[in-house]
């Protein structure tokens, strides 16, 4: 009995969490980005646009900002955005506006990211660190955390602390739980540190997460670039 009891608890952590949301697009969605600034999730589309949803799953038609190239991750800093296109990054007003040009890599950024000063990196097959300086392996994703900085490559997050396998197939994006686990895309599924969180038929995309004040009703937001759709994920515990 006291065996079955301490199961218990483990299975029904283990459990999937609910779709809430589908937003579907005429081109596929291939990176989501939460954007705390205006409360809005920001989706790249193929074609170089950028889309937003609401946190209710509420599309808008029109596109928000719109250039030319492979889209690629956003994060932002200082009240814009930050968009990676190709080698180049860009930035643009968190309310919409111009691009302006910031940095130029040495390869296709994969993943961008800022530190608590606004000091860009980026990821991809030239390794991670500042554009034009990057060194290292391919690496496919980062996180900045303060002064901290995380770089996820073959299923493996590296930084300050002793290095962890949180995959163990093809792994992109990187985003951190209230709980300080890594969530990830691992295959077909989104993983946190080998718990199954969202399960499809196709593999997802960049995926966002968005913290709420109570955990519990905490987002997880994925795009799935061959079905055209971004899907959000809820915790069974939400609302209960």
């Amino acid at each position: 009995m006291k065996l079955l009891l301490l199961l218990l608890p483990l299975f029904a952590h283990a459990k999937p969490w609910k779709q809430v949301w589908e937003a579907r697009f005429d081109t596929a969605p291939r990176y989501a980005f939460y954007d705390a600034t205006s409360s809005n999730i920001l989706v790249a589309l193929d074609g170089a646009a950028i889309r937003r949803i609401s946190l209710q799953g509420e599309a808008e038609k029109e596109n928000f900002v719109e250039t030319e190239g492979a889209p690629g991750p956003m994060r932002a800093y200082g009240g814009r955005i930050y968009w990676a296109i190709g080698k180049t990054v860009y930035s643009f007003p968190a309310d919409g506006g111009r691009l302006r040009k910031e940095a130029e890599a040495s390869a296709d950024v994969l993943d961008i990211s800022l530190d608590a000063k606004g000091k860009l990196f980026v990821a991809g097959a030239k390794g991670v660190g500042e554009p034009k300086k990057e060194y290292g392996a391919a690496a496919t994703s980062l996180f900045a955390l303060s002064a901290d900085l995380f770089t996820l490559r073959n299923g493996r997050v590296s930084g300050p602390a002793k290095e962890r396998k949180i995959c163990d197939q093809a792994a992109y994006g990187l985003e951190r739980s209230p709980d300080g686990k890594w969530i990830t895309a691992c295959g077909k599924r989104v993983s946190r540190e080998g718990e199954s969180l969202a399960e499809s038929k196709t593999a997802p995309g960049r995926i966002a997460y968005v913290y709420r004040k109570d955990s519990q009703y905490d987002l997880l937001v994925v795009p799935y670039p061959d079905e055209k759709v971004v899907r959000a994920y809820q915790s069974e515990e939400a609302g209960k």
